[in-house]
């Protein structure tokens, strides 16, 4: 057995090579044991940094999966709101229809129109919105509208608005007066208190003589009210005035200019007949055709001849009575009358 003296100790060759050798183990086995703690230690933290790695992965998938979802709630959203869209934009085009030439009968989508829908009208320029049974202005041009701010000054024809309003000046209504422009507040107490009286002591039920009888006792007022109403003499004076006993007793049966002479009791000593007498320096006539004349003019003497031009005569009553019936027939000639006659079996037609 070999004992270890220490190094640099004596021994013998065999000794020296053993103790290099476990020295040159030891330290190679130092040195692995080294590697192996540093192996140990970089596969620890390989492990660590897996660990990492799929700590992150699982992270990263999680995220992945939110994110999928996130993304599925967006596509959803998306085609809601597409759908929305969609909707609002039919409902719109079902309420305004666009510009048409006429009115439609439905809307765009061939419905039923809905209360309310418009539509531009461009065959007269014009907005129009449908009542639920027809369509109707839904705006008008407000050009021929009256302005506030104008106090009717912008009307077409103040004479005809008047008419219309049933205030026509000097008809319907005063036109203006100088003289009830100056009139005081007294006419509507003193004046007005006469008017009254007047009124309160009128009677209802008087007769046109009561009435002429009252004028007649008033001279002043008699002659006023000739004087105003134009009234000559013969107005106002009793008929009898104007007739005798014997033309009557009024003076409509009295002798009028147009009644002749002999409506009078005693016509003796008028003239009742008229005889002219003279120089004729010329006469002449003329006739109807039918007739023709001889003679005229006369100048001083001599006799007017009329006779039948020839092809004309006076017919009786009765031979005009049978030419209107015959005439009345037509034409005779084209009437299928017998023209000719033949003789047939001894007999004559």
């Amino acid at each position: 057995m070999a004992i270890f003296r220490g190094i640099g100790g004596a021994g013998d060759s065999t000794t020296d090579a053993t103790l290099t050798a476990v020295t040159e183990q030891a330290t190679a086995a130092a040195s692995s044991a080294s590697a192996a703690a540093s192996s140990a230690s970089a596969a620890s933290g390989s492990a660590d940094n897996a660990s990492t790695y799929a700590s992150n992965s699982l992270t990263y998938s999680q995220n992945s999966q939110t994110s999928s979802v996130a993304s599925s709630s967006a596509k959803d959203a998306a085609q809601a709101a597409q759908a929305a869209a969609e909707a609002a934009y039919d409902a719109f085009d079902d309420r305004y229809l666009g510009a048409k030439g006429s009115d439609p009968a439905t809307d765009n989508d061939g419905n039923a129109l809905a209360t309310g829908a418009l539509y531009y009208d461009t065959a007269n320029s014009q907005l129009k919105v449908y009542t639920g049974s027809a369509w109707a202005a839904a705006a008008v041009d407000a050009a021929g509208f009256l302005q506030v701010l104008n106090n009717l000054s912008d009307l077409g024809s103040a004479a005809t608005a008047r008419t219309n309003l049933g205030l026509v000046i000097g008809t319907d209504v005063q036109a203006y007066s100088s003289v009830l422009a100056a009139t005081t507040a007294s006419f509507t107490t003193a004046d007005e208190t006469k008017l009254d009286g007047i009124e309160t002591a009128a009677t209802a039920d008087q007769t046109a003589q009561e009435i002429a009888t009252a004028i007649d006792a008033d001279a002043t007022a008699e002659t006023t009210l000739k004087s105003a109403l134009g009234l000559g003499t013969a107005a106002y004076t009793a008929s009898t005035d104007y007739a005798t006993a014997a033309q009557g007793t009024l003076a409509d049966s009295s002798v009028q200019p147009g009644d002749n002479i002999s409506t009078l009791t005693n016509d003796s000593g008028y003239l009742t007949a008229e005889t002219y007498t003279g120089t004729v320096t010329s006469v002449a006539a003329s006739v109807p055709t039918g007739l023709s004349i001889a003679g005229s003019p006369i100048t001083s003497s001599g006799t007017l001849a009329i006779t039948f031009t020839a092809g004309y005569s006076i017919p009786t009553t009765s031979s005009q009575t049978n030419w209107d019936t015959a005439y009345g027939w037509g034409n005779h000639a084209s009437a299928g009358y017998l023209t000719s006659s033949s003789t047939i079996d001894g007999g004559t037609y």
